[in-house]
């Protein structure tokens, strides 16, 4: 399928290896992997949730013991989703790919936020909220929505449960292509106004995230997988310290993927440099130094470089 394209044809005034921007980089990179893997943002709790972090793991095994513990948040399994958040009573949670993950504004409001109401747990009280061993409580903040309300995040994205649903119900996962089960994702999906991502020319269109919601990007004076043949990358030097690999480290965390992404588009082929690289459908894909925050896109349309509709992307020859 996507050997019919015609990269050489994509090549635009600023190429792939010639673009450099001085912004310096917000999240540092761990010394294991500092070349190639843009880390996890630390969350920046409210000063209202100041000590949510806890050694939770040692506190929920310890009271599991006494068999008194109460968990805010559970993980899930029903069918063929596993691993996703519930609240204590083991509802389903669920991610909204129209938010931008830590912001404090909410994409769903009025009408919406009475089918998907903002799931809340004070991050503030005596005992301490107590959270499932699987789930890293520093990466549970707490936010102040624009319509007064508080809402938990996990990962920096918006949690909701949905209006009369019973636990085991996850048959809201997919709904619009914009609502999922809340989970620990590899990647995400995120919704553009402003532009039109690679594969489409509509606006409002989605686009694709790793799971903290940071842009990733292709680069069309790459050459993607060809039958047998890996692709190549066009960008070294200058332009990889500027555009850092979506690095195959990312996967050791974990591999889940929203229930619209089809995890056969994923793969990874090791590079000139020895980076082993992720790709989506045959295409290498990158971070962009100069995105300071979730939800940046201003890697897009600079040159060669593209965000991509994680659908529409590959399906035509709109770039």
């Amino acid at each position: 399928m996507l050997s019919k394209y015609r990269v050489s044809a994509c090549v635009l005034l600023l190429g792939c290896t010639g673009y450099v921007v001085e912004q310096p980089l917000v999240f540092s990179a761990p010394a294991s992997d500092a070349a190639v893997l843009l880390p996890a943002p630390t969350p920046v709790l409210p000063s209202e949730a100041v000590v949510a972090v806890v050694a939770v793991e040692e506190v929920v095994d310890s009271q599991a013991d006494a068999g008194v513990v109460e968990l805010a948040l559970r993980i899930g399994h029903s069918g063929q989703l596993a691993d996703y958040l519930t609240d204590g009573a083991g509802r389903a949670l669920y991610m909204f790919a129209d938010d931008v993950p830590d912001r404090d504004e909410a994409a769903c409001v009025g009408a919406c936020a009475q089918s998907f109401l903002p799931f809340d747990v004070a991050l503030v009280s005596d005992p301490l909220p107590m959270f499932a061993p699987e789930i890293d409580a520093r990466e549970v903040t707490r936010m102040h929505r624009q319509d007064g309300a508080w809402q938990l995040r996990y990962k920096g994205h918006p949690l909701y449960s949905r209006a009369g649903a019973q636990p085991g119900d996850v048959s809201a996962d997919g709904l619009d292509g914009r609502w999922f089960v809340a989970r620990d994702y590899f990647a995400f999906l995120s919704t553009t106004a402003s532009f039109e991502p690679a594969g489409t020319s509509e606006l409002g269109r989605l686009y694709l995230t790793d799971g903290f919601g940071r842009t990733l990007y292709v680069c069309l004076d790459d050459a993607p997988t060809a039958g047998s043949v890996a692709p190549t990358s066009a960008c070294s030097g200058a332009c990889l310290a500027n555009r850092p690999p979506f690095s195959a480290s990312a996967s050791l965390r974990t591999t889940r993927l929203p229930s619209s992404l089809d995890p056969v588009e994923l793969g990874a082929f090791v590079r000139v440099d020895g980076i082993v690289q992720l790709t989506y459908r045959g295409w290498p894909l990158y971070y962009f130094r100069g995105d300071a925050v979730t939800g940046d896109t201003s890697g897009h349309n600079q040159g060669a470089w593209r965000a991509i509709d994680p659908i529409a992307f590959g399906e035509g020859e709109t770039f």
